[in-house]
């Protein structure tokens, strides 16, 4: 069995297969709670991380001004799951919506911009699932060599 994960393809299709189940969990736990993650990613940049009703919602706000934006990381959890209430209730409007994927954007001030994209959870769960299964149960190629390469002599 240990000879099965020496191959690079059945290691990285063990690794796409842990994370599709990470993701497939954050899929049903979405469907009766919300998670908000928030953090910092520049000096006037925070980012947050939604995931609500089948999607995550991956949002950006940047500000233009000298005003500079410190968020030390912060999970929170609600008991609320619906991703429409969640956008009214944050004055986001989405300017494309297909399928589950979104984009949005609302202008909080001024000098502030606030970007949303939504991804459905589907649209990770299942390439990453396919991409596992064809890595770990697809045949590895054999070797072939190009060209022979000389034996190296002892030298006594």
């Amino acid at each position: 069995m240990g000879s099965y994960f020496k191959s690079w393809r059945r290691t990285i299709g063990v690794v796409t297969l842990m994370l599709a189940l990470v993701f497939t969990g954050g899929w049903v736990r979405s469907l009766s709670v919300m998670d908000v993650v928030l953090f910092g990613s520049g000096k006037y940049t925070m980012e947050h991380c939604v995931s609500v009703d089948h999607s995550l919602v991956w949002g950006r706000l940047r500000t233009d001004d000298s005003r500079s934006i410190i968020v030390f990381p912060v999970w929170e959890t609600s008991g609320s799951s619906n991703l429409d209430a969640f956008l009214d209730r944050a004055n986001l409007r989405c300017s494309w919506r297909r399928c589950g994927f979104g984009v949005g954007e609302m202008n909080a001030g001024p000098a502030d911009r606030h970007t949303i994209w939504i991804i459905p959870y589907w649209s990770i769960v299942i390439p990453l699932t396919l991409l596992s299964a064809w890595l770990l149960l697809s045949k590895p190629r054999k070797a072939t060599r190009t060209h022979a390469e000389p034996i190296p002599e002892k030298v006594t």
